[in-house]
Formats: C-alpha cells, sequence, structure tokens
C-alpha cells in the first residue's frame, strides 16, 4: 500500500509515519508528497471520491493500494479547483 502526506505549503514536514524529519539528512532521502494551499479542502475531495484519508500522528495521509491509485488521486484534485503539486516535501529542510 503506497501512502502519501498532504502538507501545506507552510506547514512542518513529516514522514508519513509521523516522525519530524531530520533536519539534517543524506542526500539521497526523499518524502514525496501532496503540497496544498488547503489541506482539508484537499483531504474532503478525495474522501468525497472513496480515497482513503487519515489523520495520524504523521498528520494527513493519503492512501492507494496500486500505482494507478495516484493517477486517480492526481485526477481527483485536478478536476477540483484546489492548486496541488507533487513534490519532495524533504527539500524544505536544510541539508548539511
Amino acid at each position: 500500500m503506497g501512502k502519501l502526506p498532504i502538507v501545506q505549503k507552510d506547514e512542518t514536514c513529516r514522514s508519513p509515519d509521523g516522525d519530524i524529519l531530520p533536519t539534517w539528512y543524506m542526500g539521497d532521502y526523499s518524502v514525496l508528497a501532496i503540497v496544498v494551499d488547503d489541506k482539508e479542502a484537499a483531504a474532503r475531495v478525495l474522501q468525497d471520491k472513496g480515497i482513503p484519508v487519515i489523520e495520524g500522528s504523521g498528520g494527513t495521509i493519503v492512501e492507494f493500494d496500486a500505482p494507478a491509485g495516484l493517477n486517480q488521486i492526481v485526477a481527483h484534485l485536478t478536476d477540483s479547483t484546489l492548486q496541488f503539486s507533487l513534490s519532495d516535501s524533504a527539500t524544505r529542510i536544510y541539508q548539511g
């Protein structure tokens, strides 16, 4: 099962398992995330389409079972009026 965090542009980065990401990390460390302006609205859009969205210690996490599930997530967000991007949320962390 795939997991992607949904984070607001100004939110503290966390891993999908709930750990706050390190302030120093190896160059190959990456956490793909759905970065949005309105996290609650994005979660609602996905939940309304039957996509599992979990609130937990890792923040807001969207789950999908197969690679095609990611395509569905992107399609649902694209069809909405929300601004979003798929990006590496770890790039906002200092790499020493």
